[in-house]
């Protein structure tokens, strides 16, 4: 396969939009010295992720351990944000069929499925400890530090709906992925004699999938980690980077340069607003995105308030119904 970038530079383009090919010839002199300090740093232990690849040890373990709980749960619940949860998504979208959730435990083969909270919206928490039977989950509780704030948060919210079905059977359905010697996780573990794996100190969480924050629940899934190590070695030898312009081939490359100097931002957010109602998706382009778009595009004055209503028939015979659902006894307008 062939990967044509041309059409990503300014010069290829209008002159505005696109990357700007001067940045390849600043970074070019610095590309040397780059890969030199990568060397370094990782030959003091600093880029512990780069040796993910040779583990097997650790893989086996996890396997074992996977393999003697295989149809002993039907479903996995992750606790967890950032790099914590994503990578068991991943794998999941990639490694496995699709609508996993939905396949009966034939079609699993007797695998769980999987369930992964990244929030502490208590809608969603709630709402899956509502659908889940706690006699048939088991939680990985996932934190690098052991003292992430939102894990824990949910950790206490899940191990009461696990105490009350369970009583004492409820520390055979928890799994606690942490740093090896500190942090409340680790010490929980000591206390109550936990089932636990250790993430690396010096692989960063965002880093983590090829640890057991990612490995643990890919044994749990049914995929073979010898096989998926195999790859990720495989590929970090054939990824090696000479130019800079090599970089530029690889999508997470491109998206790095592009994003470069841009301020980080975070907010809090309700799952509920991830995917909004397919209706209101439809409504509001129609009403008020086309003069927004045209404005912009072709620097055409805004319409008056009776040109947009004839430009945007639907809005006038579509309405957003109220409705009322009931939520753990409480009705809540929508």
């Amino acid at each position: 396969m062939r990967l044509d970038t041309s059409l990503m530079f300014r010069d290829a383009l209008d002159g505005v939009h696109g990357l700007d090919p001067a940045v390849l010839a600043t970074l070019a002199g610095r590309f040397p010295a780059v890969q030199a300090e990568v060397r370094q740093r990782r030959a003091a232990g600093e880029y512990g992720f780069m040796g993910l690849g040779q583990q097997a040890e650790v893989a086996a373990a996890i396997e074992r351990w996977a393999a003697e709980r295989r149809g002993r749960y039907a479903h996995l619940l992750i606790l967890g944000i950032g790099g914590s949860a994503l990578g068991a998504k991943a794998m999941l979208s990639a490694l496995k069929p699709a609508a996993w959730n939905e396949w009966g435990p034939d079609g699993r083969d007797g695998w769980p499925t999987l369930t992964v909270l990244d929030n502490v919206d208590p809608f969603t928490v709630l709402g899956a400890l509502d659908r889940l039977d706690p006699r048939k989950t088991l939680v990985n509780v996932i934190s690098k530090s052991g003292g992430t704030a939102e894990t824990l948060a949910q950790y206490l919210i899940v191990r009461e709906w696990l105490d009350r079905a369970l009583g004492e059977a409820a520390k055979d359905h928890l799994v606690i992925t942490t740093d090896p010697e500190k942090g409340p996780l680790r010490a929980l573990v000591r206390a109550e004699g936990l089932a636990s794996f250790e993430v690396p100190p010096a692989v960063g969480g965002r880093f983590s999938v090829l640890t057991a924050v990612g490995l643990v629940p890919a044994a749990l899934l049914g995929i073979d980690l010898t096989e998926l190590l195999g790859r990720g070695a495989g590929r970090r030898r054939r990824g090696r980077i000479r130019r800079p312009r090599d970089q530029l081939r690889r999508p997470l490359g491109r998206a790095a340069m592009a994003g470069a100097g841009e301020p980080r931002r975070q907010r809090p957010r309700p799952d509920a607003l991830l995917r909004p109602p397919a209706r209101v998706r439809r409504v509001v382009p129609a009403a008020l995105g086309r003069v927004a778009s045209a404005s912009a595009w072709t620097g055409a004055a805004p319409r008056s308030s009776a040109a947009r209503r004839r430009s945007a028939p639907s809005a006038r015979r579509t309405s957003i119904r109220r409705c009322s659902c009931s939520w753990r006894g409480r009705s809540t307008r929508r």
